[in-house]
């Protein structure tokens, strides 16, 4: 569009318009706006809404106002009006009028034809009030937000965030019926588990230790393994989340733990017991991607060699047999992150729920603890669970030491170049440090390790927002935990960053099956140690 208006071409003022807002040239934009304004007396309300955006994106709030409200009065039958009132809603927001926000964000609604879909607008509008607004206020708009459209898919998501936004309020009855119309109307929605988890907390917290419990075990029926059914079974039992408890002989380790898991997965598969599951078949073993990936690693050519691998496990990702073999076969060249997903299908494949119900030689396949000694010698050295450190190797980078995330990151426990550069100058070492130290296992596992701990103590050992540090960064991580004054379940719901909010639940996942796996059973026992970092 440059070239043609540099080169004296006509351009549709409309379309030019439109390509400097998407631009973000917001100035250009509201010059070809309202030249169509002034120029066309026949003009419809599409250059007001969009000279209105163009306003509002670049932060001239009040001319944003004047111009939707304009387009509200000129032209009241036009298809913009609703969404020009919710831009006008999010324009009075930012200049701190909530009440004539709200004014407009009902006024836009009515506007709407109904339907089974939130508009965009809408939800977008009601995120910038969660944002900026009242909590009482945000709750309200979520509630109503559901209720005008119970069919939306999230509809139980504003159900959900309407209780946390009166719960933080301090109207527990409020948050209570909205998390109550949750569980009754959409029992089986990714947030209802969440729901059942807040109404037990506020329910215990009020000293109703009946309606606690069904609402906590409630929680728990719909996965134990899950974030949430962790957090009710522990808050069921008293637990802190992050116990750590005595290692145990590992049950999957040694030749009888892999003759039992083959034979379960033998009789899973409709095998003859005499069947050869732990080596390789003789289709896998000649398959020319497993022979030509295999060489490649033996010359030092890690990439295209994996590359060859994996394109063999993606090919057989349906098949349990040959993932299962693939497994061990991946683990034995030193290929964990491959062995781990093919561990994984394993389990899947099986119909398995959860780890309870697999073999524990299958379990530890995917949830290995490979580069033990660095690993345990670093955690003992700051008091850290090393099943803990585990689980969030596990997550960053599925034990690879050559993984490169698309931060930047580098290495086992993918450690960013800066932050790199800065803890080697904290731990004078290692000597002549550069960059590619990073892909050293050696300097990855201290490196992370170190910083984790360092994020730990910042947060007086609480390893949720140790966690939220590590991935999204200290800072964002305090002020999400002001935000949530101290409250570390109220801190997992207002972690800012969706990448950040879903890697510390995983990681808490990841946890109990590694304790699982490695520690004496929790039902058996007594917490014997709670080290720093509990809770």
């Amino acid at each position: 569009m440059v070239r043609l208006v540099d080169g004296g071409q006509p351009v549709d003022e409309r379309l030019r318009g439109l390509i400097d807002y998407y631009a973000k040239a917001y100035g250009p934009a509201v010059q070809a706006f309202y030249r169509i304004i002034q120029g066309d007396p026949d003009h419809d309300g599409e250059p007001h809404y969009y000279a209105g955006l163009s306003f509002l994106k670049a932060g001239s709030l009040e001319q944003a106002v004047d111009e939707f409200e304009m387009l509200i009065e000129t032209h009241p039958d036009d298809a913009y009006v609703p969404d020009a009132s919710m831009a006008k809603a999010q324009a009075l927001l930012a200049l701190e009028r909530p009440d004539a926000a709200v004014e407009a964000y009902r006024a836009g609604l009515e506007w709407y034809t109904a339907g089974p879909q939130t508009p965009a607008a809408v939800w977008d509008t009601v995120e910038r009030f969660a944002a900026t607004g009242s909590l009482t206020q945000t709750g309200e708009l979520m509630l109503d937000l559901a209720e005008r459209y119970p069919d939306d898919a999230r509809a139980p998501e504003a159900r959900f965030r309407a209780g946390l936004s009166f719960h933080r309020a301090g109207d527990a009855l409020a948050a209570r019926a909205a998390w109550q119309d949750l569980t009754r109307w959409y029992p089986y929605a990714e947030q209802t588990q969440g729901a059942w988890y807040w109404l037990g907390k506020t329910y215990l917290s009020a000293g109703e230790t009946i309606s606690a419990t069904e609402a906590l075990s409630s929680a728990i029926a719909l996965g134990a393994w899950s974030f949430y059914g962790l957090q009710a079974g522990d808050l069921l039992e008293g637990r802190k989340a992050f116990i750590a408890y005595p290692d145990a002989l590992a049950a999957c380790e040694g030749a009888t733990a892999q003759a039992e898991a083959e034979s379960w997965l033998a009789s899973r598969l409709g095998l003859d017991a005499a069947t050869s599951i732990g080596s390789l078949s003789a289709t896998l073993a000649n398959d020319v991607r497993l022979r030509l990936g295999t060489r490649l690693l033996q010359l030092g050519h890690f990439d295209e060699g994996r590359t060859e691998l994996e394109a063999l496990r993606t090919a057989t990702s349906e098949d349990p047999l040959a993932q299962y073999q693939l497994a061990l076969y991946f683990r034995d060249v030193g290929l964990y992150r491959s062995s781990i997903i093919a561990a994984a299908a394993v389990w899947r494949l099986s119909g398995a729920e959860d780890v309870t119900e697999i073999p524990p030689f299958i379990g530890c396949l995917a949830y290995p603890r490979y580069y033990r000694d660095l690993v345990e010698q670093e955690a003992a050295a700051y008091g850290l669970s090393p099943l803990f450190a585990y689980a969030l190797l596990r997550q960053e980078s599925l034990f690879e030491g050559f993984a490169t995330s698309f931060a930047a990151a580098h290495g086992l426990m993918q450690v960013i170049p800066p932050t790199g550069a800065a803890i080697a100058q904290a731990l004078d070492w290692p000597p002549a440090y550069t960059t590619q130290d990073l892909y050293r296992p050696m300097v990855s596992v201290r490196f992370g390790i170190w910083y984790l701990v360092e994020q730990r103590d910042l947060f007086d050992g609480n390893l949720y927002p140790a966690m939220a540090a590590y991935n999204g960064g200290p800072g964002n991580a305090l002020r999400w935990m002001a935000a949530a004054e101290d409250d570390t379940d109220l801190f997992a719901e207002l972690i800012g960053f969706s990448e950040t909010r879903r890697y510390v639940r995983l990681i808490r996942e990841h946890y109990a099956r590694y304790r699982y796996l490695y520690s004496a059973p929790i039902e058996l026992m007594t917490p014997a140690v709670i080290l720093r970092g509990s809770e």
